[in-house]
């Protein structure tokens, strides 16, 4: 929790795993909005990963990670998303844009779940540092 904002990092990278993560984020108590960070491998199924998500996010944040050639790109992935009827997308070069513009709407009791990849989660990690007050943004 930072300024008491919440972020909760998985690295659910199939169907099965985002529907587990969706499972566990709404039996967690959110005061404000749940949004999402969301970055994917290419060749893993976008569509069904979209799909067992619903609309449990309120905005998606989606990067590629051009140093990551597996990657999808954010446009193939923001196409996905457009294709399974969910308007507020938000497209970044990379996953530091990304978690920045996700952190620039997000308010005390907001949530911000990142998530689709191992990779995902391991380059956003060290964008966030531990301190005493918990999750610190250091951007």
């Amino acid at each position: 929790v930072s300024a008491g904002r919440e972020y909760l990092l998985d690295v659910a990278h199939n169907p099965a795993a985002v529907q587990k993560m969706v499972e566990y984020s709404s039996l967690t108590h959110c005061k404000g909005k749940t949004i999402s960070l969301f970055s994917v491998m290419a060749d893993k199924d976008i569509e069904a990963m979209i799909a067992a998500a619903g609309n449990h996010f309120e905005a998606w944040f989606v990067a590629g990670q051009p140093d990551n050639p597996r990657a999808a790109s954010g446009a193939d992935i923001a196409a996905a998303l457009y294709a399974a009827g969910q308007a507020v997308v938000s497209v970044s070069k990379n996953l530091r844009q990304a978690l920045r513009r996700a952190q620039g709407v997000m308010r005390a009791g907001d949530r911000l779940v990142v998530f689709g990849s191992f990779t995902t989660v391991a380059g956003v990690l060290p964008l966030l540092e531990t301190g005493p007050g918990g999750m610190q943004e250091s951007l």
